[in-house]
């Protein structure tokens, strides 16, 4: 999984700044470049996803066999406000490591302060991203709608409104250091004559 989207990310990133321009030989540049920065979030979120399927294998069965769930449901919802929360670190994480080269522990600090720092949008936008994932989840002919929608788009849609809204919020909070063209033209003129 990781591959795929480590690969898919930098390419929708390099939509974005490129206004569509796509190539399939930046796609396995990406695996290339960002493998590394998204084995860790996906590992990450997986593990939360994982242990939070356990702890609701543990309600279910408590309550089959008629013994005390107040423990394991309150376990559960827990469980599942952590791995929400993992899974919105993760997300940053992600899309930090796979836009911008950062070092490792300025990688985990950036992504918590940009959490924090977005909130709001960040709850919003993931609510929206994940349109499809909503579809499925209600039933019935809305679940074959959410159903048509993976089909055709896949997680296609939920990486790039995801990868659209990190690049904004990044924007935002991140003020890059431009140099006018006069600057480049003076400073290349000090390197000639030194």
């Amino acid at each position: 999984a990781s591959l795929g989207f480590s690969g898919a990310a930098y390419s929708f990133r390099k939509m974005l700044n490129t206004h569509g321009e796509y190539s399939l030989k930046d796609f396995f540049h990406g695996i290339k470049v960002c493998y590394l920065n998204t084995v860790l979030p996906v590992t990450l979120f997986m593990l939360a996803l994982y242990g939070t399927l356990l702890v609701g294998d543990w309600m279910n069965i408590e309550i089959a066999i008629g013994g005390n769930a107040g423990g394991a449901i309150t376990a559960v919802v827990f469980a599942v406000i952590a791995t929400v929360l993992i899974g919105i670190y993760t997300a940053w994480l992600f899309a930090i490591g796979t836009s911008y080269r950062v070092k490792f522990g300025s990688l985990f600090k950036n992504a918590f302060s940009m959490m924090i720092g977005t909130a709001i949008p960040t709850v919003f936008m993931a609510g929206f991203a994940l349109i499809p994932v909503w579809l499925v989840l209600i039933g019935g002919f809305v679940q074959t709608i959410g159903f048509i929608v993976f089909i055709l788009f896949g997680f296609s849609m939920v990486l790039f409104c995801w990868t659209a809204f990190t690049q904004w919020a990044m924007d935002i909070y991140v003020k890059p250091t431009l140099v006018t063209e006069k600057e480049q033209n003076v400073s290349k003129k000090n390197a000639k004559t030194a």
